[in-house]
């Protein structure tokens, strides 16, 4: 099985060691998945975090490289691969702390792109000469992560090695899906993938409200609901069909599918769902402008 000890046996300019700056749901995720899957020992994980709260958490879980101090965590692994795990508001102040950051640095914040991570870690406008950062990547895990089951995307300046790109999808694999997205697509493919939950769980919610009305108990009909929806969508990863021809197979003619699939499309789920995706995305750019 390939591990981060054995993928960076190859590769001199980095260790076998993961840093989190921050230690919030997502950092726990991320890293208890990996280790569970064996890619990761908990000796090679370091993580800082600003209240003893939250450490202890991880103290607990047998994780022993934690501190509240960021530039000492830093220059005791000088090789490892950094991942910023802070909120995108709080992210200024730790760039002060830590720069210059010489690194390899994985960005997990939503809504801030490359260049812009680029700029502000340099500590420079857009406007001045900008001293070289190490390689950057941004890595968009979802909620789901958190039962291995995640869909992340994955993005990458060129400058970024094979080495250490294999390392961070090798990494975010062990909590579910990964896919290489180009930078202009990035920020359009992570609300799609983060936001997604969200829009199952209403769905799945509704569909097991309908089964109540008809008379199956709640939780009877959450779980078959649940069930279904995870099968169908085993069905399209697995299958390599197109959801509408899967669809088709459902629907016999003039049967019980076709007449419900008839009220949805009288309704206008599928238009809702598309403009669900468009208002989720026009929300994540005004968000962006106004950081």
């Amino acid at each position: 099985m390939e591990t981060l000890s054995k993928i960076c046996e190859s590769e001199e300019s980095i260790e076998p060691m993961l840093i989190f700056l921050g230690g919030g749901n997502m950092a726990t995720a991320l890293v208890d998945g990996a280790v569970k899957k064996g890619f990761v020992q908990k000796e090679q994980i370091a993580v800082t975090a600003r209240s003893e709260v939250t450490l202890n958490k991880w103290r607990n879980k047998g994780y022993m490289h934690l501190s509240m101090n960021n530039r000492e965590v830093l220059k005791k692994f000088p090789k490892a691969l950094v991942f910023i795990a802070v909120k995108p508001q709080a992210r200024l102040e730790l760039f002060d702390q830590i720069r210059p950051l010489t690194q390899v640095c994985i960005s997990l914040m939503a809504g801030v792109n490359l260049k812009v991570l680029d700029q502000e870690l340099s500590g420079c406008d857009s406007s001045s000469h900008q001293p070289e950062n190490p390689p950057l990547l941004r890595l968009h895990p979802n909620i789901a992560s958190s039962i291995g089951a995640g869909a992340s995307i994955i993005s990458a300046q060129p400058s970024v090695s094979p080495i250490v790109l294999r390392v961070v999808r090798s990494f975010a694999e062990c909590t579910g899906l990964c896919l290489p997205v180009d930078e202009e697509t990035f920020d359009a493919a992570g609300t799609l993938a983060g936001c997604t939950p969200a829009w199952a769980f209403t769905m799945i919610e509704g569909l097991s409200d309908g089964g109540v009305l008809s008379g199956v108990p709640r939780y009877l009909s959450t779980q078959l609901v649940a069930q279904a929806v995870m099968g169908a969508a085993k069905l399209v990863l697995e299958s390599g069909e197109h959801p509408g021809a899967l669809k088709d197979k459902v629907c016999s003619p003039g049967g019980t599918t076709i007449a419900g699939i008839q009220q949805l499309e009288a309704r206008g789920v599928r238009s809702g769902f598309i403009e669900a995706v468009r208002a989720a995305n026009e929300r994540a750019k005004a968000m962006t402008k106004k950081e």
